[in-house]
């Protein structure tokens, strides 16, 4: 007798391994309340518009949920948006994919992005990758 690979989901206790690959991401489609846009949290108490963002100096995959939520909570900022990266030390691929999703969020808005300090990895990073001109570093 062949064992055949359950293909449609019973409920929450279902073994994931026995899913095929379509499965997550349809009960992912079709779950209630599943936003399409990320909830924006309200900002942070004493933060002020014009306050500069300050990164931190490892910005890696391993640290870009932490860095997304950093930039969501100034996500509605409007006019000029200064941001401080002077003190980045490493930065990889999946860090400024975060910063140019930021970045292009609120140029859409119409904010400004202006640079305050932009240490030589960043620079040099966003270089080889040719995205310095993207994330604002090259006027």
């Amino acid at each position: 007798m062949t064992k055949r690979k359950k293909t449609t989901s019973e409920g929450p206790g279902d073994d994931p391994m026995n899913r095929t690959k379509e499965e997550p991401l349809r009960a992912a489609a079709e779950s209630p309340g599943t936003a399409s846009t990320p909830e924006v949290p309200d900002a942070p108490a004493g933060h002020e518009d014009s306050e500069p963002i300050v990164l931190n100096a490892i910005i890696t995959i391993a640290e870009a949920a932490a860095l997304k939520d950093q930039l969501l909570a100034h996500i509605n900022r409007k006019g000029e948006v200064t941001i401080d990266g002077a003190h980045v030390e490493s930065v990889d691929t999946a860090g400024l994919q975060v910063l140019l999703a930021f970045v292009r969020t609120l140029q859409g808005h119409g904010a400004v992005i202006r640079w305050t300090g932009i240490s030589s990895a960043l620079l040099n990073t966003a270089r080889l990758l040719g995205l310095e001109q993207q994330i604002g570093l090259q006027a």
